[in-house]
């Protein structure tokens, strides 16, 4: 979903999931350059082809009154039960997609939830939950707009069913950008040392003066004037935290702050004109921390929520490059495992966006084989994708969108929703 709660993202994260219409992409608040490159990937169009075939292994389920029910989710259930590893890619910010979650959550025991956030904040949400329901509510108040996918109603309901059932959440991202005064207000809270709560309160009263700025004039273009976006995208950040590391902190403080100066090194790079560099930096880091978490993934039931960018088990949709899918399959397969990869999109509908507002979007135009058998709001359909690409090599169909074919490629199996509602803020 491209929406502006991700401003941090705006040259990779949002970009390179690039899952949207372009309606949506000339709603929204990035450059111009990031704009074009995100209209060029989402222009391709559905093979005509491939409608009979789409056609031939269409089956579908019911959505209605928050329930699901239907015989093909039994087929599903008793794939994603033989499996370990279960990755779901999705279009942001919707209430269907959380929905669908919380049933897989009532038919599955799953051990570990993996996310496309960053680990310090979750850490400060889960800690602090844990620790004081009313502290909880007041840091979420007091940061309404600060917490990424949990800034999210629905999104922020899930991070709480894990965190309350003692079950890890495991964030594989940089730090969102709208994240760090959060960070720099726990690490002054936190430090022992006078001289880094200094510099701590000094970032702090930065940030917020760029956050305000950037939420003041959302339409940012290139050229940057550093001072309208926010402070993660300035090298002040690294210049003014990088001393610290060897001053006398604590190890969560060290931790933060690494957290920090690994994403401002992403947000610079991008804002410089190197954007693939910048994206292979940061899938570089989503693979190295969940490399560091192998030992709780092993023989555990996985639950993988990611950009569907993000998790097809071979190429990027956005990039054609191995991504954070592709390495999850690699570490099932050391275990003797196989992982699933599903896509959940939506055929119209409206996403939420940070400021409250609502964002149409019309689905994937390259899946448009797919979205035209929508029949019914309440009727979800489920595509087998492994049996629709055997028969597309089959039947020798030539398929001209290089997205499509790594779309189908990447995933065993594809729902869509008929039309999706935005996500409401907490």
């Amino acid at each position: 979903m491209i929406e502006r709660i991700f401003v941090a993202n705006t040259f990779f994260h949002l970009a390179n999931n690039a899952i949207l219409d372009q309606n949506s992409l000339m709603k929204s608040h990035l450059p111009l350059a990031i704009l074009f490159l995100i209209a060029n990937f989402a222009s391709a169009q559905s093979d005509s082809s491939l409608d009979s075939i789409a056609a031939a292994h269409k089956e579908t389920f019911v959505y209605e009154a928050d329930s699901f029910s239907g015989n093909s989710l039994d087929s599903l259930l008793a794939e994603i039960n033989n499996h370990q590893y279960i990755l779901i890619g999705e279009q942001h910010h919707t209430n269907e997609v959380p929905s669908f979650i919380r049933y897989l959550l009532q038919k599955v025991n799953f051990d570990n939830y993996i996310m496309e956030g960053n680990q310090s904040v979750t850490n400060l949400l889960s800690e602090t939950l844990k620790k004081s329901e009313r502290d909880y509510d007041d840091l979420l108040e007091r940061y309404t707009d600060r917490f990424g996918f949990y800034t999210f109603e629905k999104d922020r309901e899930l991070l709480e069913y894990f965190v309350l059932a003692n079950k890890p959440v495991i964030e594989l991202d940089q730090v969102f950008a709208s994240s760090d005064v959060p960070l720099l207000d726990e690490l002054s809270k936190s430090t022992m040392n006078e001289k880094a709560k200094a510099v701590y309160q000094e970032l702090m009263n930065i940030a917020e003066i760029r956050w305000s700025a950037y939420k003041n004039n959302p339409d940012v273009q290139p050229p940057f004037d550093l001072n309208g976006l926010p402070l993660l995208f300035s090298e002040e950040l690294s210049t003014k935290l990088h001393p610290l590391l060897s001053q006398e902190i604590s190890a969560k403080e060290r931790q933060i702050i690494q957290d920090l100066l690994q994403s401002n090194a992403i947000y610079t790079m991008a804002i410089a004109g190197r954007g693939l560099q910048s994206h292979e930096m940061r899938i570089s880091l989503m693979k190295k921390n969940l490399l560091a978490n192998q030992h709780t993934l092993a023989g555990k039931k996985n639950l993988f929520k990611f950009g569907a960018n993000h998790v097809t088990k071979h190429k990027s949709l956005g990039q054609g490059t191995p991504d954070i899918g592709n390495f999850a399959l690699n570490l099932a397969d050391a275990e003797g495992e196989r992982s699933l990869h599903i896509a959940i999109m939506e055929k119209s509908g409206e996403v939420g966006g940070l400021f409250g507002e609502n964002v149409p979007t019309d689905g994937l135009p390259y899946l448009k084989s797919f979205t035209d058998l929508c029949q019914s709001p309440t009727e979800w359909l489920l595509f087998d994708l492994n049996k629709v690409n055997s028969q597309i090599k089959k039947k020798h169909v030539n398929l001209k969108s290089a997205a499509l074919i790594n779309f189908i490629d990447g995933f065993d199996y594809l729902i869509i929703i008929p039309e999706v509602s935005p996500q409401s803020k907490m």
